[in-house]
């Protein structure tokens, strides 16, 4: 992973590219893209994914497309998958950023 992010309040946060890529982190071990839409998220051991609210927004500047509606569906140990689907296509790979605050 390239960057870390500077994340004061936060737990860990992170902003992944369409194709899973990373170009900030803080508190993310690692991020693997799943089938299409997909993307699993682990977390540094510290970081307590049970007992918190994480949240994911698409990020803006995809040209053309509508905007998408992404899904955090907690998984086993300190991870998260992200589900994302645009509208009237379905799922689809789509940037985002992460926080776990």
């Amino acid at each position: 992973m390239p960057g870390t992010a500077i994340a004061p309040y936060a737990q860990a946060a992170a902003v992944v590219n369409a194709n899973g890529s990373v170009d900030r982190w803080y508190g993310v071990t690692n991020v693997e893209k799943g089938p299409l839409g997909v993307y699993v998220v682990e977390f540094d051991s510290s970081v307590d994914v049970a007992n918190s609210v994480a949240i994911a927004t698409p990020l803006s500047g995809a040209s053309g497309k509508s905007v998408p509606i992404l899904c955090l569906v907690p998984a086993s140990g300190n991870e998260i998958h992200v589900h994302i689907q645009e509208h009237g296509k379905g799922a689809s790979d789509y940037p985002f950023h992460i926080i776990v605050p």
